[in-house]
């Protein structure tokens, strides 16, 4: 498993690289590595990477880092606690959120 603080240029040959059938969650930063989109994929973090890359859904997007799950319900703890960590650090949600994700999160508050 990849340390989480490792960044990663934003590239799509960076992302290439990665595992294609990898689940997990990432973090997409600007370029003083603060996260400006949180995100989740049970099937291939690298997919949606590379969507992110491809569309430039996250125009202020410099950098990626990832961590690796196991299962689904895995996956979507993850990525709620890491939006909670966010927000209780910056006092709002990453520039490209809008929302909560879609998880129970009385176990992590």
């Amino acid at each position: 498993m990849p340390v989480e603080n490792r960044w990663y240029e934003l590239t799509r040959e960076k992302v290439l690289e990665l595992h294609k059938g990898m689940s997990g969650v990432y973090w997409i930063a600007d370029i003083n590595k603060i996260s400006v989109y949180i995100g989740s994929s049970d099937k291939s973090v690298r997919g949606r990477l590379l969507a992110h890359v491809r569309n430039k859904r996250c125009p202020k997007g410099k950098c990626f880092r990832y961590v690796e799950a196991d299962t689904y319900d895995d996956v979507k703890r993850m990525e709620a606690g890491a939006v909670l960590r966010h927000v209780r650090k910056h006092r709002k949600l990453p520039v490209y959120i809008k929302s909560y994700p879609l998880l129970d999160l009385r176990g992590l508050i």
